[in-house]
């Protein structure tokens, strides 16, 4: 905590305008917090072509450029050399939190986003395989920018604009080899760069001739460095069955939060100004995901993933409780030329359960379940996959800051994959 503030602070945020925050943030649906939406869940976008339809259930497979990112033992498996890139045509998600405003009216916030997610090439050297990677599995782009007349009996107006963008993105080499026959080892090291800005201005007025307000404007930005470590091992001790590790933790170690705050509350004449640096780093979670693929014959073939997240805590995320998603993936040739992949996979909520009557704000616990198709074409030395993913889930969130309330929430994403690969 050392770190913290070691800034220039204008004002004490929590200190004597607690009168402003605990009457302003009993409508708000964002508390002052450093933590993003993606942060409540691991698997938010999945990466790569062939594991995409999949479910993302490659970790016993992973032999082609999607394995740096899922197993980088797998790649001594694929083809001499192979160039893949993926492409989100488009990403969309949403979620609804029920009779959020005064116990009737629903609050929404959309997000959508068009980016490549995924390039990477292998490329055989000497006794094994190198090879280099670029990912983006988080992206969020949510808005929202809805007005509210007679909410309740108190306010004749509420306004709100919102905007948060977050990204996150992976990048940097691998390298694998085979130890003896159906064992290999590989690793990959990620550069790991993560930036967010959200701006949120919300506007409250109250009836009679002075038209009273509450104001609050709230601009946030944070980046963080570091690198993610991967190792992962494939083990095929029978011709019809593989199996994968893949351990990987992200260590942060440059981080950098900037808020700023206008705030004003009924009655009060002035707009209380406030700026807060804070330079700590958030802890993030081991990660161990083991998987096992089925090949009953030469067009079938039928793959499972369990991957595990350790627990977290710090001043940063708060708690971040361990959790165990699953993915299953189906792949089918119908001819040497056309390939179907389907997949179902659970994005579960690693904050822990709501609890009903508490004051003290609470994250979001949303449970997501996901199911993936695509269709491949695919030539001699090329492939090109057009995949479809859509998720839905439900759960509780308390978005009235300063109430012990809690709502419903239901929450969707679907996303529109493009991608091609090459051997050469």
């Amino acid at each position: 905590m050392e770190n913290k503030n070691k800034n220039e602070i204008s004002n004490n945020l929590f200190g004597k305008h607690y009168k402003f925050i605990s009457t302003f943030f009993l409508l708000s649906l964002v508390y002052v917090s450093p933590v993003g939406a993606d942060q409540f869940h691991y698997k938010n976008i999945i990466v790569g072509e062939r594991a995409s339809g999949l479910g993302g259930a490659y970790t016993a497979v992973s032999d082609d450029p999607s394995g740096l990112f899922y197993n980088p033992a797998g790649i001594v498996y694929g083809k001499a050399g192979n160039l893949s890139a993926s492409v989100n045509a488009y990403h969309t998600a949403t979620k609804t939190y029920k009779k959020a405003l005064g116990g009737s009216v629903d609050w929404e916030r959309t997000s959508s986003t068009f980016l490549p997610n995924f390039f990477a090439f292998t490329q055989p050297l000497g006794k094994g395989v190198v090879g280099f990677s670029y990912a983006v599995p988080d992206a969020v782009n949510e808005s929202q920018d809805q007005t509210f007349l007679n909410p309740n009996t108190v306010w004749t107006s509420l306004t709100v604009n919102y905007n948060d963008q977050d990204l996150t993105y992976k990048i940097g080499p691998s390298y694998a080899i085979e130890i003896t026959k159906g064992l290999s080892i590989g690793t990959t090291l990620y550069f790991h760069y993560r930036e967010r800005e959200r701006i949120s201005n919300e506007l409250a007025v109250q009836p009679g001739p002075g038209g009273d307000y509450q104001l609050s404007n709230t601009y946030f930005k944070t980046f963080e460095t570091g690198i993610e470590p991967v190792l992962g091992i494939m083990w095929s001790p029978l011709d019809k069955f593989s199996f994968g590790l893949n351990i990987k933790k992200t260590i942060i170690n440059n981080s950098r939060t900037t808020l700023q705050t206008q705030q004003k509350a009924f009655g009060d004449e002035e707009i209380q100004l406030a700026r807060t640096r804070i330079d700590d780093t958030r802890e993030m979670p081991l990660s161990i995901a083991l998987g096992v693929a089925w090949f009953p014959t030469s067009s079938l073939m039928v793959s499972g993933d369990l991957t595990n997240y350790s627990a977290t805590e710090d001043v940063i995320t708060g708690t971040r409780e361990s959790i165990t998603n699953f993915a299953v993936g189906l792949e089918y040739y119908t001819s040497s030329s056309l390939a179907l992949r389907t997949g179902i996979y659970s994005n579960y909520a690693n904050t822990p359960g709501l609890n009903e009557g508490s004051l003290t704000p609470q994250n979001e616990h949303i449970n997501y379940y996901g199911l993936t198709a695509s269709i491949s074409s695919v030539t001699r030395n090329s492939t090109i996959t057009l995949g479809l993913a859509h998720s839905i889930g439900s759960g509780k969130a308390q978005v009235v800051s300063g109430s012990s309330e809690l709502q419903d929430v239901e929450g969707s994403s679907t996303s529109l994959l493009l991608s091609t690969s090459y051997g050469y």
